[in-house]
């Protein structure tokens, strides 16, 4: 799947593009499965920005798959996951940031197979709203170096977690029939 993101929390809101994976296995109207995504960090160097924060996730979901008609179908599911958030930026420590959270995931989505054969494409779209449960704020330090030398600092918290909303579109294989 690949798509738009929006995160939101008690700093600044943020868009992000986001892509990821889905692997799921079905039995008649009921879905388990497993999910992978990460975005980008939203950035752009070409007018000089700081890095902004970024997230993977993996996760795992359960929840149904509803047939609506011929090879269309409504899927629910709610999961949870590991959302670790990362920015290179030193301001972080040598090794930038990188902090995990547990995170609960609910995907609505319809999709439509194309055929009737055993291994037939799956094209859709999906509604995924995440929510960290817990909203941490990571500290930062920035160094200057005035023009006489000496050094002074800037202190600070990122707000981190939150809610994520994304839209996106599926693409993929289905081996298998429709639910009975």
């Amino acid at each position: 799947f690949a798509g738009i993101a929006a995160a939101f929390n008690s700093g600044p809101d943020r868009a992000h593009a986001l892509v990821g994976g889905l692997a799921r296995f079905r039995f008649h109207y009921l879905q388990i499965g497993a999910t992978f995504e990460t975005t980008d960090s939203g950035e752009d160097p070409a007018f000089g920005e700081s890095p902004l924060d970024r997230w993977r996730a993996i996760g795992g979901f359960a929840g149904v798959l509803l047939p609506y008609n011929h090879w269309i179908t409504l899927d629910a599911s709610v999961g949870v996951g590991s959302r670790t958030y990362s920015n290179s930026d030193t301001i972080y420590g040598d090794r930038g940031l990188s902090a995990s959270l547990t995170a609960l995931t609910f995907r609505l989505a319809v999709s439509d197979r194309l055929t009737h054969k055993l291994i037939s494409p799956r094209l859709g779209a999906a509604l995924n709203v995440s929510t960290d449960l817990s909203s941490p704020d990571v500290a930062w330090t920035r160094r200057y170096v005035a023009s006489d030398g000496s050094v002074s600092e800037t202190k600070g918290t990122t707000p981190i977690g939150g809610v994520s909303v994304s839209l996106v579109v599926t693409a993929g294989f289905e081996l298998g029939g429709r639910p009975r």
